[in-house]
C-alpha cells in the first residue's frame, strides 16, 4: 500500500502568477463564495526566505530565516497582528 500525499512543489516568477486572485480565491472558501481554492498555498521566495500562507479570509502566517527580512513587514502593518499572538510577536521585534 502506497503513500499518497497531494503534495505540488513549483517554481515561478512573481510576474507568471496572479497572487491577488489566488489570495482572494483562498479567502472567498470560507466565506463560501466562488471561485475558491480548497487546497493549502504556500508562497516561498527563495531570494529573500521569506514565506507567506493565508489560512482563511482572516489571517496569514509570514515567516524568514532571517528576521530583518520582516521587520518592515512588522512595523507597517502592525495592526494586522492578532491580539492573540501580539504578545510573542513582539518580543521578537523589540
Amino acid at each position: 500500500m502506497g503513500f499518497k500525499c497531494p503534495l505540488v512543489i513549483g517554481k515561478l516568477k512573481s510576474n507568471e502568477i496572479n497572487s491577488v486572485e489566488i489570495i482572494r480565491g483562498i479567502a472567498n472558501l470560507e466565506m463560501g463564495f466562488q471561485p475558491c481554492i480548497p487546497q493549502d498555498v504556500t508562497f516561498f521566495s527563495p531570494k529573500t526566505t521569506n514565506g507567506f500562507r493565508i489560512y482563511d479570509d482572516r489571517g496569514c502566517d509570514i515567516w524568514s530565516t532571517d528576521r530583518e527580512n520582516l521587520r518592515p513587514i512588522y512595523y507597517n502593518l502592525n495592526d494586522w497582528i492578532l491580539d492573540y499572538n501580539r504578545q510573542e510577536i513582539d518580543l521578537i521585534f523589540k
